[in-house]
């Protein structure tokens, strides 16, 4: 178990919610700016806006023996340098791209609870594995009919417990990090709570889903009130990674109202939004341009990027590579593929930034550099 980064030696390899944000010239980088617990960004000058690359817990279970599990989520000592370890290990796997940080000091990292956390917050049993994020039982039907939101976000679990972990690690260190709360997306949460059920319950148009689905849009409300008090973050993502199980017809009729009303709320309270959007993105288009106007938007692998482009001419784009794709193609495919990426998005590669997201251990870690060096070349 990693404990202190000043003595642990990172292996290197050669081998991804990626971190977007615009690139910056080398003497400008700063690297806690740039990265997260799980997220790391390119800090090099590059053709697109960014190059993100997010590694799994797994991975890092099992390629450098970090564990997670309840201490990294209640222990805010252990997270802190365990990151550290993860940042200087990042850097020394990919010493090309500026990435990580070669020197990392303590900063204030949050518990991430993952798509646990609005399960959590409404009373579902969380498991904390040592390789992976805390992930959530599902609730039952008569515990369903009896949840409540949180009257107070502050005062209920998880919140307070991460609101109470910033603080301290603020004092700790002498920083001034916003303790921002984050809403997962309406469908995720739904689904986090009743299982797969729920497509049913929305198919039937009954009470339970109709249920289910207003108290994950009354749960964003809340985080999205304490959020505000806090400043709120410039931007919040709606995420519909479960969009695309339920199809484009069963989102318009089933989920589109509720991601309007949180869409608009969003910006009523001071952010900028982001829909999320990991699965195929060109069928839901057409819902999605009845939505107010998000300033960025994500799209998984096998949607058409030129297609969102011009359905969106006013927001930033992330591209999201598939990390099964990523696990079975060679070297030459992902060559191919980073090519088209850039034809499909000529003439807008200043909005265009690139995730490669979710490594696992049967990724091959060389694939990132095939990314960053035909984005090179191609430019």
């Amino acid at each position: 178990m990693v404990t202190n980064i000043r003595g642990a030696e990172p292996q290197r390899h050669f081998r991804g919610r990626g971190l977007i944000m615009k690139s910056q010239k080398l003497p400008e980088w700063k690297p806690a700016e740039h990265n997260t617990d799980v997220n790391f960004a390119v800090g090099l000058k590059l053709p697109v806006r960014a190059m993100g690359v997010n590694f799994m817990p797994s991975w890092w279970h099992r390629k450098h023996g970090i564990e997670f599990g309840e201490r990294y989520i209640f222990d805010p000592d252990y997270r802190v340098e365990t990151v550290r370890y993860k940042w200087a290990a990042v850097h020394k796997l990919y010493p090309e791209l500026n990435i990580g940080d070669p020197d990392p000091q303590p900063e204030v990292i949050p518990a991430d609870y993952h798509n646990s956390l609005g399960p959590a917050a409404m009373g579902c049993e969380i498991l904390y594995p040592v390789d992976n994020y805390p992930v959530s039982k599902y609730a039952s039907r008569s515990d369903i009919e009896k949840m409540r939101v949180p009257d107070d976000i502050e005062s209920a679990f998880p919140y307070c417990e991460m609101i109470r972990q910033v603080k301290y690690l603020n004092r700790a260190l002498n920083k001034d990090k916003k303790p921002f709360l984050f809403k997962n997306g309406i469908l995720n949460d739904a689904l986090l709570l009743r299982g797969e059920e729920l497509f049913l319950d929305l198919l039937d148009e009954n009470e339970l889903g109709r249920r289910v689905m207003e108290l994950s849009l009354e749960l964003g409300r809340r985080v999205l009130d304490y959020d505000a008090s806090c400043g709120s973050p410039a931007v919040m993502p709606v995420c519909n990674c479960t969009a695309e199980v339920a199809g484009p017809e069963l989102y318009e009729r089933a989920q589109l109202e509720y991601d309007r009303l949180l869409a608009e709320y969003i910006l009523q309270k001071g952010s900028d939004f982001m829909i999320h959007h990991c699965g195929a993105f060109d069928r839901f288009i057409k819902h999605y341009q009845k939505l107010p106007k998000p300033a960025m938007i994500q799209i998984g692998h096998h949607s058409s990027l030129r297609l969102a482009l011009d359905a969106f001419p006013d927001a930033l784009v992330d591209y999201c590579f598939s990390t099964p794709w990523l696990i079975s193609a060679s070297a030459g495919d992902v060559k191919n593929h980073t090519e088209k990426i850039l034809d499909d998005a000529r003439g807008d590669w200043h909005r265009l930034s690139v995730s490669i997201g979710d490594l696992d251990v049967n990724t091959p870690e060389g694939h990132v550099m095939v990314v960053y060096e035909t984005m090179m070349r191609y430019a």
